[in-house]
């Protein structure tokens, strides 16, 4: 996002990546030795060398709540030619999602994709709702409800109608408290290279103002890990990190799969230096010599209580034409109840 700011004829020499309100580094690079720092688990950065305004800090957001905000900013050092270097700082405001997506009961490849108008204010009342998948080339705004996307679900709560097409979608209506009307469908046909567009539209009204028509955009990315029941073992649930989700002509050098809420290290394969090592009674690896990405952790888990969900990450890094990258993965799974 940051990068695009530069002009074409500025060479960008680091980048730092920041908390506003407390000043917290989460990442930092340097150009010139090509250093990257992380400081917080959720943090990555890329590096380009031939354009280096396409460098990018990135870092991901777990706690902020539905209709919190957050302050970010980027502030970067760059030189123009024969021109002394100078630094910017960028800010960004982050809100907190109005819609969210997970893993459906812990069920491999099938995701839950939610619309609530939960995160309105006290005095707004929901009028209608609707919840479509947004195609290619689709319009994100308003009108793409009715031009050029598919409804999955829709709620009068005028009328107290619920309707529902195409896929497994459902409807929950609050007649106590209408924001708290939900609309949730289940994706289970998203590759897992694929990312896929989903909008909400709500009709609301607020006390004493006209009616408003407001959408959200959410982009779901195909699931990356997967976590099942072991051996027809209720008790035991199986969480497996593989490369089979990069693209092919990827080269994976190392994997982590842990802990997120305390970045446990549970398992870990080195394909340059062929090592695995787990720190975890029911930690394994598979290392693929053929295949880089056919590479795979798992971990069994076998204090997970009935209905407890525990998120699980898992970092690669990977060589693509001659770039080292890395990503972060992360699934939430969940025992059922018998």
């Amino acid at each position: 996002m940051f990068w695009r700011s530069l002009g074409f004829d500025k060479t960008l020499v680091s980048m730092l990546l920041f908390t506003h309100r407390d000043d917290r580094i989460l990442a930092t690079v340097n150009i010139v030795t090509n250093e990257c720092t992380t400081s917080a688990i959720l943090s990555a950065c890329v590096i380009f060398k031939q354009d280096t305004r396409k460098t990018k800090l990135k870092t991901l957001i777990m706690d902020l709540a539905p209709n919190h905000t957050r302050k970010y900013g980027c502030e970067i050092s760059s030189v123009k030619s024969g021109d002394r270097a100078r630094t910017d700082t960028w800010q960004y405001e982050v809100l907190g999602l109005r819609m969210s997506v997970r893993p459906f009961q812990g069920i491999l490849g099938i995701q839950e994709v939610q619309c609530s108008g939960d995160v309105l204010s006290p005095d707004t009342t929901v009028l209608m709702m609707a919840l479509y998948t947004i195609t290619k080339g689709g319009n994100e705004m308003r009108s793409s409800v009715r031009n050029s996307s598919i409804v999955f679900a829709s709620v009068n709560l005028m009328t107290g109608e619920c309707t529902t097409s195409g896929v497994f979608s459902s409807c929950y209506i609050d007649r106590k408290d209408s924001r708290r009307t939900r609309l949730s469908a289940l994706i289970k046909d998203l590759p897992e290279t694929e990312v896929r567009k989903y909008g909400c539209e709500v009709n609301n009204v607020r006390t004493g103002q006209l009616s408003n028509l407001i959408s959200w955009v959410l982009e779901v990315k195909g699931v990356r890990m997967s976590a099942r029941i072991f051996e027809n073992i209720p008790t035991i649930v199986e969480v497996e990190c593989s490369g089979k989700p990069l693209s092919s002509g990827n080269d994976l050098l190392t994997m982590t799969l842990y802990t997120s809420q305390n970045n446990q290290v549970l398992a870990s394969a080195n394909l340059k230096t062929h090592k695995c090592v787990s720190s975890h009674l029911f930690a394994s690896c598979l290392l693929n010599d053929r295949d880089s990405r056919g590479t795979s952790l798992r971990v069994l888990i076998p204090d997970l209580q009935e209905e407890e969900i525990r998120n699980y990450g898992c970092t690669v890094a990977f060589e693509s034409f001659g770039w080292t990258k890395s990503e972060t993965w992360y699934l939430n799974a969940k025992r059922n109840s018998k």
